[in-house]
């Protein structure tokens, strides 16, 4: 199915952010900016509110996903590191395998500081990026802050 004329604006609004470099936050940032304004803009556009909220929850729901799909490929990496060392020295063996179950076991402290930083960072975007576009908007459309806190 092709996409129609706003959805294509869209996409390319998406594609015209620069290619990230291998994780720089700077980086993260400028994207979820541009993807910000691109949600913000195609509500604003269609004159529908649930547009913006749907984008957001959107990319949200992307970034937990990709929190979780990272912390397994890191787990695993570090689980095959840990099989390379098998019958070279058993002390560092044994300090590995310690540092890969320490790992695992704090997942959830793991991915809940990483996600309250994405958060942060969301937040930040949402106050400094989005708040001027908002007071710009038209009387009929204003996005609303969305507080999980």
């Amino acid at each position: 199915m092709a996409p129609s004329a706003t959805q294509s604006k869209f996409i390319r609004a998406a594609e015209g952010v620069a290619k990230p470099n291998k994780s720089a936050p700077v980086d993260l940032k400028a994207l979820l900016v541009s993807i910000h304004l691109a949600i913000l803009n195609r509500a604003k556009t269609a004159g529908n509110p649930s547009i913006d909220v749907l984008g957001r929850l959107a990319v949200l729901k992307f970034i937990r996903t990709e929190l979780h799909g990272q912390f397994a490929r890191i787990l695993e990496q570090c689980r095959m590191k840990a099989r390379s060392l098998e019958g070279v020295r058993q002390e560092k063996l044994m300090r590995t395998q310690e540092l890969v179950s320490s790992f695992q076991v704090r997942k959830k402290i793991i991915l809940r500081r990483a996600g309250q930083e994405m958060f942060r960072l969301l937040r930040e975007i949402e106050k400094e990026t989005l708040s001027g576009l908002a007071a710009r908007c038209s009387a009929s459309y204003r996005p609303t802050s969305i507080g999980f806190f």
